[in-house]
């Protein structure tokens, strides 16, 4: 491999890995957004469930009023989005691993 072929490997692996990582962040943040939606509707579940609103399904005035306005989304407690997106949050995090490893190779 000449120093030209290194060098173009050392690249496209940084730029890769730097790649990775904000994609990893970026699913870590949705992660504790969706944390935060459940341990929202759990509080009102084990306090209030009477109020618990969702998008889309009908509910009287009385209730939705004492939701004061907060409306649940079907999505965020999707378990198989969950599993989605907890399997992502592996695989990208073997991959960020995976090309430091690679650059540690390299003597970066």
């Amino acid at each position: 491999m000449t120093q030209e072929d290194k060098d173009a490997a050392l690249g496209r692996i940084v730029r890769e890995r730097k790649e990775a990582q904000e994609q990893f962040a970026l699913l870590n943040a949705e992660a504790r957004r969706v944390g935060d939606e459940l341990a929202t509707l759990a509080g009102f579940l084990q306090g209030q469930p009477s109020i618990v609103v969702f998008e889309g399904e009908p509910v009287g005035v009385e209730y939705s009023n004492l939701a004061g306005g907060r409306i649940f989304h079907r999505k965020d407690i999707n378990a198989d989005a969950i599993i989605k997106l907890t399997n992502e949050i592996r695989e990208i995090n073997d991959k960020v691993r995976r090309l430091t490893e690679e650059a540690r190779r390299f003597g970066v």
